[in-house]
């Protein structure tokens, strides 16, 4: 015969003795819901830190002109401005001299214009390496530096930002929020592959809203196709069908013309030109 028992357990006292027992002379207990409270050191990121953290560290939307105000390289011990391992000393000029010790390296990549007005958004640079001073500048401004981390090879020009002063992201624990933007918000592109025509679920879009349009981070867009289909009645008019849906988007970094956001979900494949709207 099949009987409800207590699971065994390191501690058989599991609430307080009512005094009262079985028919075969078992001890009945009163118990009662208890409630486990545990620290958590950390929140749970609401966007999947090791998919976005490369976009924190590495491609970066500037200012037009931005690079014209820090040091650049100028060359490379063995000349040929690839700088992987071995000793591999990296030459860079300054006007105003180093003062950092650790330098974030980037080479601008090409000008984002938005798809809708064709106005310049900014320069994309792309993350080149990280530098480190060895020896002082000379009476020339230039420095000698050894590379800590390479990402992409060095080139003449490329510019030097002391590591630090660029914001890389936090915790990336956003509270999502409707967006309280008022222009037209359309994917410039995805980025970060290498196919920059399609995105879809964790893929990351930059976006032709920022700061100076009222974007912050966890703004929640639900995704449209770039045009609303037609169909004909019987009439023979052309009417205009709801949006077509293919996915969420939440921005989880923001520059002052544009910005990052995380496909969240996706239904359908995303395309440069895409609309986002408030959901």
């Amino acid at each position: 015969m099949r009987k409800l028992q207590v699971a065994g357990s390191s501690n058989p006292i599991r609430g307080k003795f009512t005094g009262k027992r079985t028919a075969d002379g078992r001890p009945i207990y009163h118990v009662s819901p208890g409630i486990r409270v545990e620290n958590i050191a950390d929140p749970i990121p609401t966007v999947p830190k090791e998919i976005v953290f490369p976009f924190m560290t590495q491609n970066r939307v500037f200012e037009p002109g931005f690079s014209k105000d820090y040091p650049y390289v100028v060359g490379q011990a063995d000349g040929n401005y690839i700088a992987l391992n071995g000793r591999n000393e990296i030459y860079a000029k300054s006007e105003d001299g180093f003062d950092a010790e650790t330098y974030d390296v980037f080479r601008e990549s090409g000008a984002i214009n938005d798809p809708v007005s064709g106005q310049l958004l900014g320069i994309e640079a792309v993350y080149v390496s990280k530098l480190t001073k060895v020896k002082p500048e000379n009476d020339d401004g230039i420095a000698t530096f050894m590379p800590s981390e390479v990402a992409n090879p060095l080139f003449p020009e490329d510019v030097l930002i002391p590591s630090g002063k660029i914001s890389y992201g936090g915790d990336l624990t956003f509270l999502p929020k409707l967006p309280d933007v008022d222009d037209e918000v359309v994917v410039v592109r995805p980025i970060g592959s290498n196919n920059t025509q399609t995105a879809s679920q964790f893929s990351t879009l930059l976006l032709n809203i920022g700061d100076d349009d009222g974007a912050v981070e966890g703004d929640v867009f639900k995704i449209v196709r770039a045009k609303a289909q037609m169909a004909k009645g019987r009439d023979g008019k052309s009417y205009q069908l709801p949006d077509y849906e293919v996915g969420v988007a939440m921005i989880y970094k923001t520059f002052d013309n544009a910005s990052y956001a995380l496909v969240m979900s996706a239904t359908d494949v995303i395309y440069p030109g895409d609309r986002l709207l408030v959901p």
